[in-house]
C-alpha cells in the first residue's frame, strides 16, 4: 500500500494524542493525576449529615456527580487517545482498507 499523508488537522491530531501518551506514561500521571481523578470517580457517596440544609446536601452531590463525570472524560480521553495514535499512524502509512473505494468505482 502507498504512503498516505495526514492533513493538517489529522497531524496536530496525531501530535497532541502521542503527547498525552509521553503524559500517560509519566510517574506523575500513574502516582498522582490518575489516582486522584480516580478517587473523584469513587467517591460518590456523600455524608448527609454534613449539611445543614436540603439544598446544600443536593448542591453537594450535585458538584459532586460533576467531579466524577469531569474525571471520568479526562481519563477516557486519555486512553482513547492510544487508540488514535494507532489508528492515524497506520493511516499516514497506508495501511488502512478503504472499504468504500470499490464500491464507489462500480
Amino acid at each position: 500500500m502507498a504512503e498516505e499523508v495526514l492533513s493538517k488537522a489529522e497531524q496536530e491530531s496525531l501530535d497532541q494524542f502521542q503527547l498525552l501518551l509521553e503524559l500517560k506514561q509519566t510517574k506523575g500521571f500513574s502516582d498522582v493525576l490518575k489516582p486522584f481523578l480516580d478517587s473523584r470517580i469513587k467517591s460518590s457517596f456523600i455524608d448527609p449529615r454534613k449539611f445543614k440544609t436540603d439544598e446544600e446536601y443536593i448542591f453537594a452531590c450535585k458538584v459532586g456527580w460533576g467531579w466524577a463525570q469531569a474525571a471520568s472524560e479526562v481519563l477516557e480521553f486519555i486512553e482513547v487517545s492510544e487508540k488514535n495514535v494507532e489508528f492515524l499512524k497506520k493511516k499516514g502509512k497506508g495501511e488502512l482498507e478503504d472499504k468504500f473505494r470499490d464500491v464507489t468505482r462500480g
